[in-house]
C-alpha cells in the first residue's frame, strides 16, 4: 500500500480512499474519507500521525490508524444459493 501528500494540508492519495472499510481497533464500519498527516500535541511535545478518517452510514466520523482499515468485503447472501426454483 502506497500513499503520497497530495496537497498542502496534509491529505494523502489512499488506494482505499471511499470504499467501505473496517476499522480493526473499533470493529465499526464506514467510507474511509481521508487519511490525514497531523501534529498532534502530547506530553513530550508535538509529533507528526497519520489518521484515516472514516464516516458511518448516520453521518458520524470517527479517526483511525491508517493501518488498522481494512475493505469490507460483502457478504454473499445463502438464500439465493438455497432457494428452490422449481419452487
Amino acid at each position: 500500500m502506497t500513499c503520497r501528500r497530495i496537497d498542502g494540508f496534509g491529505h494523502e492519495d489512499h488506494e482505499l480512499l471511499g470504499v467501505h472499510v473496517r476499522d480493526a481497533a473499533s470493529g465499526k464500519d464506514g467510507v474511509l474519507v481521508a487519511v490525514v498527516v497531523e501534529r498532534v500535541r502530547t506530553h513530550c511535545g508535538t509529533r507528526l500521525v497519520r489518521q484515516a478518517y472514516i464516516k458511518d452510514g448516520g453521518g458520524v466520523e470517527w479517526t483511525a490508524s491508517p493501518s488498522r482499515v481494512s475493505p469490507v468485503t460483502p457478504k454473499r447472501s445463502t438464500s439465493a444459493r438455497w432457494s428452490n426454483p422449481a419452487a
